[in-house]
């Protein structure tokens, strides 16, 4: 149930940030557009500030179960995970015997979640086995984050992509989004599929993608 913080923080939202929808640009990629980089970066923090966590982690918590339990990665493998905000999927990872640490611009985590921005990653090239994210329709170029994930991934290691959908569904933080499956998979083209298949989460697909040796 929604918070009367969270849903004055969703109408100032609105009421700031409503005006800026998304657009297509050439390719197929629907993004939003900013005067510069700080604005973007103001936009996605703003939400800390109202967003409501309270149920958040139980919930995402099952949805990873559904998602990953039955996907055997190995004991010890190193997972960094991308917008990870609060810390739940470093948690996950970490529960399931891997070494596991988080980015965000704002993390709320800050004993499990670093501050940082995915378009630039703070790693050694090839030093990850798994990269996760279910924040990707909250980036200002996929390319880059894509082209930095695809640096940071050891030969043979993989890029989790969660909560994939296509399509003008336009919201209030949300910064790009895919017209189609034929868009997302030309910016991975560096990268080849290993998993494709629907998400827990109603409407969404996981693609489990890795990095070619």
């Amino acid at each position: 149930m929604a918070t009367i913080k969270s849903i004055i923080g969703h109408y100032i939202g609105q009421l700031r940030y409503g005006h800026k929808k998304l657009k297509s640009q050439e390719g197929g990629l629907l993004v939003k557009h900013y005067g510069n980089v700080d604005d973007y970066y103001k936009h996605q923090k703003f939400k800390n500030k109202y967003v409501d966590l309270r149920d958040y982690g139980k919930k995402f918590t099952q949805f990873l179960k559904g998602n990953f339990d039955s996907w055997e990665f190995g004991e010890g493998q190193s997972v960094l995970c991308l917008a990870a905000r609060d810390g739940t999927e470093v948690a996950y990872f970490k529960d399931r015997g891997c070494f596991a640490v988080g980015i965000d611009l704002l993390p709320i985590n800050k004993t499990s979640v670093l501050e940082g921005d995915f378009h630039k990653l703070n790693f050694a090239s090839n030093s990850v086995e798994i990269v996760y994210t279910n924040s990707i329709d909250h980036c200002l170029n996929p390319k880059r984050v894509f082209d930095e994930v695809y640096r940071v991934l050891k030969k043979g290691g993989y890029f989790v992509l969660d909560n994939i959908s296509f399509g003008m569904d336009d919201g209030t933080y949300e910064t790009c989004r895919f017209e189609n499956e034929t868009v997302l998979k030309e910016l991975l083209s560096k990268f080849e599929q290993y998993k494709r298949f629907p998400s827990s989460r109603s409407k969404y697909t996981v693609y489990i993608m890795r990095k070619k040796k």
